[in-house]
């Protein structure tokens, strides 16, 4: 399967737990790793994702916009081709400081949603 992990983020933790998410579904699955502004509209006239993984850090208006004019391109493409995602996931850290020690579990709270 496609599987799209889409994160945004300026301080590289969502790109951290990107990767981390990305080790844990690669078995069996072709893994694309993209902040928000890497996501290019000629990636979605090309191939859309079986599986959408999107993460982003609560604090920030920016990372809510990049996500959401993301989701919003990638539904239009699909919504284009009469196409369905099988599965979605997501992530928001609200403070990096929720993930001291904590880390294993949270990524394994978003893989079990795939």
């Amino acid at each position: 399967m496609n599987v799209w992990i889409i994160y945004d983020g300026t301080l590289g933790i969502n790109k951290r737990v990107a990767d981390l998410v990305g080790v844990l579904l690669i078995k069996g699955n072709t893994i694309r790793i993209l902040s928000t502004k890497d996501v290019k509209a000629s990636d979605l006239a090309v191939l859309l994702p079986d599986i959408l993984v999107l993460g982003m850090s609560h604090k920030t208006t920016r990372s809510l916009k990049g996500i959401e004019q993301v989701a919003d391109d990638i539904a239009k493409a699909f919504q284009a081709r009469d196409a369905k995602c099988e599965k979605v996931a997501a992530w928001e850290i609200c403070d990096s400081k929720d993930l001291i020690g904590k880390e294993d579990a949270a990524i394994k709270a978003i893989v079990d949603q795939v």
